[in-house]
């Protein structure tokens, strides 16, 4: 709560600005999708269905609705709702798996199928539930899972409705929104780092995929810690079957997550209301003292630097930089072919877009449905080639991970043709029309190529430096941490809200270890051919 409320403080007006500052760069980035808040979108279905509950597991009759932002809510009656009455429950289906259209399709139920086949009498053994016709589940690691049955309604048969109700279900597991508060970009930018640098400082290291609100990740983050903390322990000391185990394990969980999320969803309340009830008078206030900050954030980087300018130095010259040469050479043939690809991908999506091309006002069209080719996974498989280059630099830096970084870039090449081609659709909306379609083409075409010349000299400096991070941290980052404690211990306390001098200190070294990839790349950025 703590790195939420500074971030939120430090960083609120700074995402405020910049988002005003990206509308007007054109062809830069493509647009988010629209906000998916209840008041802005219109509820996506209404209908009965039959629950089954959680622990009796009889079939009810409820009336639900699934919201605009993919939140599925429920009544015992459709008078509740039409009363303006609160929903009996409600769940927020981002972080849910793919719903079961078929949970009778079991691999005990395949046993049997191939039992009867050869004339196995499994009589005698237990049989798994069966569920009735038209049923469907949606499941979540750590969740009671939500088994409904459609019915015959509005003059539709129970076949027709569940046709209906699943697509929508489908539609929220791929588009819904990890957090509940979608129309606030400040609070999402401070929520996941917030989140990220708490889970970093607590040793919970590698990706989080999360989904259903804001209480919902957070405890999901501390529930798999205990997990992965406790059972750890626990599953060296038990001798017996995995079921059994697997049995324990999950009943831990449930429990865990109970209790985890009985506490987190006051914290997180109280939390959010205090930031959000700071955040006008401190969005007035700021302006005016936003320029002493900066003046006082700049004169300590600059301390930091000279405090830590002696122990960087000497592992820079000794350790880094010697070793960067060859492999910046190795990088570079599969980074530009995998770049000419894309352009190549460029040029293919607009030839199939073409005969049927139709715009749409947030100029998304060609995203949409021409974003996504085969020469997406021929530039991939290229930059795939470098996961034994990058096991071989671990012999030198320890502590790499290639596939990370191997996704790092792979989503710069996505990006790159996404970007392209919302570039493409506006130019050419601009221009007039479908008339233009050839002159916008070569047009964007030569930006792309100079965007991709600049991708392959971003991505040469940043391997490495992604590379090099984790030995970097390890040995520069942490021992300089005591070098600039008596900073820390001499910023007047009314700055040390928005000053933090461990995230200055990271920011410096990291910039000096940035500019020295940037420097060992420049001769080799020279030779890059597109």
């Amino acid at each position: 709560s703590d790195v939420y409320k500074r971030q939120s403080v430090h960083r609120c007006p700074r995402q405020d600005q910049a988002a005003r500052g990206d509308e007007g760069r054109q062809g830069q980035q493509v647009e988010a999708d629209e906000v998916r808040v209840r008041g802005l979108r219109p509820d996506r279905a209404t209908g009965h269905m039959l629950k089954r509950s959680d622990v009796m597991k009889k079939w009810k009759d409820r009336f639900f609705v699934m919201r605009g932002n993919y939140v599925v809510e429920y009544w015992e009656t459709e008078e509740q709702y039409n009363k303006g009455d609160k929903p009996r429950g409600s769940r927020n289906l981002s972080g849910f798996n793919r719903p079961i259209t078929d949970p009778n399709d079991t691999f005990i139920r395949r046993l049997e199928n191939l039992a009867k086949k050869v004339n196995l009498d499994i009589e005698s053994l237990p049989k798994p539930e069966k569920y009735p016709d038209n049923t469907f589940i949606c499941d979540k690691d750590g969740k009671t899972p939500l088994v409904l049955q459609t019915i015959e309604e509005g003059g539709k048969s129970a076949e027709e409705n569940f046709k209906m109700w699943t697509e929508k279900f489908h539609q929220a597991w791929w588009h819904s929104r990890p957090l509940d508060i979608d129309d606030d970009e400040a609070h999402k930018r401070c929520f996941w780092s917030a989140l990220w640098r708490t889970r970093w400082e607590s040793g919970c290291y590698g990706g989080f995929y999360g989904g259903g609100g804001e209480v919902s990740i957070i405890t999901e983050c501390i529930n798999s810690h205990i997990i992965y903390t406790v059972m750890s322990k626990v599953d060296s000391k038990l001798n017996m079957p995995w079921i059994i185990r697997s049995k324990i394990r999950n009943g831990f969980q449930s429990s865990t997550y109970s209790m985890v999320s009985a506490a987190v969803g006051p914290m997180w309340k109280t939390v959010y209301e205090a930031v959000q009830k700071a955040r006008p008078e401190l969005e007035e206030q700021l302006p005016k003292v936003m320029g002493p900050i900066g003046d006082a954030q700049g004169d300590l980087k600059k301390k930091i630097a000279e405090e830590v300018a002696s122990a960087s130095k000497e592992t820079m010259e000794e350790k880094v930089a010697p070793h960067l040469s060859e492999p910046l050479n190795n990088l570079l043939e599969p980074l530009t072919t995998a770049f000419k690809i894309i352009m190549e991908a460029f040029d293919e999506a607009l030839e199939k877009a073409k005969p049927n091309y139709k715009s749409d006002e947030k100029r998304l069209y060609l995203v949409k449905h021409h974003s996504w080719t085969w020469k997406i996974w021929d530039a991939q498989r290229s930059v795939d080639g470098l996961y034994d280059l990058l096991w071989v630099l671990d012999k030198v830096f320890a502590g790499i991970s290639p596939w990370s970084i191997i996704g790092r870039c792979n989503r710069r090449l996505r990006k790159h043709l996404r970007n392209a081609l919302y570039t493409f659709e506006t130019k050419l909306e601009e221009a007039g029309g479908v008339e233009h379609w050839d002159a916008v083409h070569a047009e964007v075409k030569a930006l792309l190529h100079e965007d991709c010349r600049t991708g392959v000299a971003t991505l040469l400096a940043r391997i490495p430096y992604e590379a090099v991070k984790p030995m970097w941290t390890s040995l520069v980052v942490t021992n300089c941490k005591k070098l600039v404690e008596p900073l820390g211990a001499a910023i007047p306390e009314a700055v040390k809200t928005f000053v933090d001098v461990n995230e200055l200190l990271e920011d410096v070294l990291y910039d000096i270890l940035m500019a020295t990839c940037r420097a060992a790349a420049e001769p080799i950025v020279a030779k890059v051919d597109i």
